[in-house]
């Protein structure tokens, strides 16, 4: 299978970057660059960027970026091995089994290509890539680690990258370009002030002033484990249609029972949000999981191991009337209750009929939220 792609840069939400220079290597002395320089998608997201379509495997990443909560420069200048060049490459060409959106009531199974190369810059220098397909998302199991840097620190006050002048002082110093950013020193706002102003940076710098930089969560994130989701109807007229699944180290998948049943994540990072649809008799149910961070960083890291046998399963329990939710981790014999779990459910009558809440247990809009996603 032939293929080609497209560059995103990808940062968390609450912890965004600004990349002065960006670049991402495919065969010989050949490179391509986005248009996104600030950046607070979310792990693995799309910034929609403005890239060209690139069909070779890329080679490698040159980037030099601001992370902006940590008042700090980076650069990194990587190659991948010729194992992570195989690898990359073997993931585009294979593909995976996906369906067309358009006509979703009526199609078949359709063998789908990754789109989208993802570049995350993360806290602390890590830089993570993700493959990014219509309706699935992995992370490559590739780390590398940026050096911090003083280089840009007499250069940005000029302007960034794309609009430099030399002969323009912009900020008088790199500390007064951060100030900018996060409306300190000179530029200082109240969190009452970036509130009424509806700033976009008001979540991320609200979380920073309270709380920093929480180093080492992202290693949480990134853990992988040998378990298994399972959707289990105590009704035996309820039949699951569709499930979509988001983890924490950014992946997610979305299959239809009919079309694609086989498109999951193998080993997946702990769980973060679950959406499922499903019919009994003449009606249409849907519900949303909102997972609860520290409930579930907690579990997964005190009751598996990484090695863990696919005995494990996290088990999406389901009452006979369809409006009872319990969500359990089981382990061998054993059985973990999950309580901090945020759920909303409705109902309609038949598919495009008005849709009824069943059950929520939180008020309007959840708040379960993880904080590097």
């Amino acid at each position: 299978m032939s293929y080609e792609w497209i560059l995103s840069l990808s940062a968390p939400m609450l912890f965004p970057v600004c990349a002065d220079w960006f670049y991402v290597k495919y065969d010989k002395d050949n490179a391509i660059t986005s248009g996104t320089t600030f950046c607070a998608c979310g792990l693995g997201n799309d910034e929609h960027s403005i890239s060209g379509e690139v069909k070779s495997c890329p080679t490698g990443v040159d980037i030099v970026w601001a992370s902006l909560m940590e008042r700090k420069w980076y650069v990194g200048d990587f190659n991948f091995t010729q194992g992570e060049k195989a690898m990359i490459d073997s993931l585009f060409r294979n593909g995976f089994v996906g369906y067309d959106y358009k006509f979703i009531s009526n199609t078949k199974p359709q063998n789908l290509t990754y789109e989208m190369l993802s570049v995350c810059c993360l806290p602390g220098g890590d830089v993570r890539f993700y493959l990014i397909g219509r309706c699935r998302t992995i992370c490559l199991d590739i780390l590398y680690h940026a050096e911090e840097t003083h280089d840009m620190d007499d250069i940005i006050i000029h302007g960034p990258r794309d609009n430099r002048h030399p002969d323009i002082t912009l900020w008088d110093s790199v500390d007064d370009y951060f100030d900018d950013f996060l409306f300190e020193g000179n530029y200082h706002k109240t969190l009452e002030e970036l509130e009424a102003d509806d700033e976009d940076m008001y979540e991320a710098i609200a979380y920073h002033r309270e709380k920093g930089v929480p180093y080492g969560l992202w290693d949480r994130y990134f853990r992988r484990y040998n378990y298994k989701i399972n959707i289990m109807f105590e009704d035996e007229e309820s039949t699951l249609y569709h499930e979509e699944c988001h983890f924490t180290n950014g992946e997610n998948y979305r299959f239809y029972s009919s079309i694609n049943p086989t498109n999951v994540i193998e080993n997946p990072s702990p769980v973060r949000q679950i959406y499922i649809q499903w019919i009994s008799k003449e009606y249409y149910y849907d519900a949303r999981f909102f997972f609860n961070e520290e409930e579930t960083l907690n579990k997964f890291e005190n009751l598996l191991s990484e090695d863990d046998g696919g005995n494990v399963t996290l088990e999406i329990q389901i009452g006979k009337y369809n409006n009872k939710f319990d969500i359990v981790l089981k382990k061998d014999k054993e059985a973990y209750v999950f309580e901090s779990v945020e759920i909303v459910s409705f109902r309609s009558k038949g598919y495009y009929g008005k849709n009824d809440k069943v059950f929520s247990n939180c008020e309007y809009d959840h708040k379960n939220e993880f904080i590097g996603r």
